[in-house]
């Protein structure tokens, strides 16, 4: 049995396709590489700034919880009112109820506290439209939400209805949510509001 004449390719010569493929491949997988590289750093950058928000948030809390008379809850609220986000209060209810579930009363009542300290200066930073929705939806009776809100007309009525679309998207956000009672008790008030607007 006879072979046939070996061709001898030397690296650089016209091989064509196949030796330009294989000498881009480390290239692509250098290229893949590094965006899997960009990827895990921005996820863990992501999740860095997550945690300091965190301990962010915890930190106000204990100084909220650990308040003396001086300075106060309501003092160290003021210092600290560009700090109490929605996160905040979004951690803050999360603890509280997992310190009620744990049947840690005094926990669960200090954070309450903190929670309506919080509100009530962030209160004093909000839209007119904001805190009157707030007023209304701390009212459990539907009468006296009705006197308040035809005692308000002018803020209901300022900037374009503003009040209305406000009452419109939280009504719908809580539609979307899981019921529960909360959410049906939230719903009937916002209904109520609608409902009871001055024009």
């Amino acid at each position: 049995m006879q072979l046939g004449p070996v061709s001898v390719f030397r690296v650089g010569q016209g091989c064509g396709p196949i030796q330009r493929d294989i000498r881009a491949r480390p290239l692509a997988r250098r290229q893949l590489l590094s965006a899997a590289t960009r990827r895990a750093s921005d996820e863990l950058k992501i999740i860095r700034e997550a945690r300091e928000k965190q301990l962010s948030v915890t930190d106000l809390l204990a100084k909220l919880t650990n308040a003396t008379q001086k300075p106060s809850m309501a003092d160290i609220a003021a210092q600290n009112a560009n700090s109490l986000t929605e996160e905040f209060f979004l951690t803050t209810s999360t603890y509280m109820e997992m310190a009620k579930k744990e049947g840690n009363t005094e926990i669960a009542g200090k954070l309450e506290e903190a929670l309506r300290t919080a509100m009530a200066e962030k209160q004093k930073h909000l839209r007119p439209e904001i805190r009157l929705l707030n007023q209304l939806m701390q009212i459990q009776d539907d009468s006296q939400r009705l006197k308040l809100l035809q005692a308000s007309k002018n803020t209901v009525q300022m900037n374009d209805g503003y009040f209305l679309k406000l009452v419109d998207n939280m009504m719908k956000d809580l539609k979307r949510q899981p019921k529960s009672s909360g959410s049906a008790l939230a719903i009937h008030q916002l209904q109520s509001i609608q409902q009871g607007a001055p024009s």
